[in-house]
Parts: structure tokens; sequence; C-alpha cells
């Protein structure tokens, strides 16, 4: 699992190089990180870790005002903090009405990724957004068409995958 983290993290951080660079290129390289050693204890323990998650939106906040000051880039951190708010304030209001089919630690990834796509902008949030979970939904469909009815799946992966697709695509 170790191997699998590092060599992911690795390709994410690659592909993010090839879009961003400076202070924008360490914040989504920490996230893509963070993001997935996240993800991969969601899949192997269904929990995402608060340890992790909740310091990353911290430093990926910290790390954004710096390049916001550097740049003046103030719309983007505005929009950046609004996103997290509303994408966390929305899971929040999805795991209150799906009765523990979406956790505290889904609701506290999602502020932490949409802060990471608002920063783009609120295009790349939806689309990230949408993007995660409608994969999550394609997978729940091809399992209960094998005949498999989990309760849940693990959101993380659907999560990340959707945020980092939209920051590339953005």
């Amino acid at each position: 699992m170790i191997g699998a983290c590092a060599g992911t993290t690795g390709l994410a951080a690659g592909v993010l190089a090839l879009r961003f660079t400076g202070i924008e290129l360490l914040a989504f390289g920490l996230l893509a990180g963070a993001g997935v050693v996240a993800a991969a204890i969601d899949v192997v323990e269904r929990r995402l870790p608060r340890r992790l998650v909740v310091p990353g939106l911290g430093v990926l906040g910290g790390l954004l005002t710096v390049e916001a000051a550097g740049t003046g880039r103030w719309e983007n951190l505005l929009t950046a903090l609004t996103a997290a708010a509303t994408v966390g304030l929305a899971y929040l209001l999805v795991a209150l009405a799906s009765n523990g089919g979406l956790g505290s630690g889904d609701v506290t990834f999602g502020a932490l990724l949409g802060m990471a796509m608002g920063w783009q902008g609120w295009a790349t949030v939806v689309t990230g957004t949408a993007v995660a979970w409608l994969g999550a939904a394609a997978l729940l469909l091809v399992l209960r068409c094998v005949g498999r009815r989990p309760r849940a799946i693990p959101m993380g992966p659907f999560l990340l995958g959707g945020a980092l697709a939209a920051l590339l695509s953005g």
C-alpha cells in the first residue's frame, strides 16, 4: 500500500507540475500527497483521518494566502475560502440526510478540496464535485448490476479524483 501511495502521489505531483508553478504547485502538490494517503486510508478503513485532513485546511489556506499576497490574487483566495465553506456545508447536509452514508471526514475532506478547486474558480468547483459524485454513482451502479448492494462506498478516492481532474483541466 505504501508503494502505491508513493507512486500515485509522484504521478499526481508530476502532472500538477505541468500546470502549476511556485507556491501553487507546492500547495496542490501537498494536497495531492495528503489526499492520496487520506483516500487510501478511506479505502482500507472506511474513514478519512481528521489528523491529516484538518491540518491540511490550514496549510492549504496559508499557502494560498501567501500566493495571493505575492500576486495580488485576493479574489481567488476569497473564492477558495467561500468554496471551502460551501462544499463543506453541502456535504454536511448530505451527511445528515444520508444517515451515515457520508461521514464527517468526507465533509472535512470536501471542504479541503473545495478550497483547492475554489482557487481556480467556481467552474472548477462544480466540475470537480460533479466528476466525483458521478464516478461514485457509476461504481455503485456497476456493483448493483453484479449483485452487490453496498450500504456505502469510500468517497475519498472519488472526491480526490474529481478535484485533481478539475484542477488539471481548469
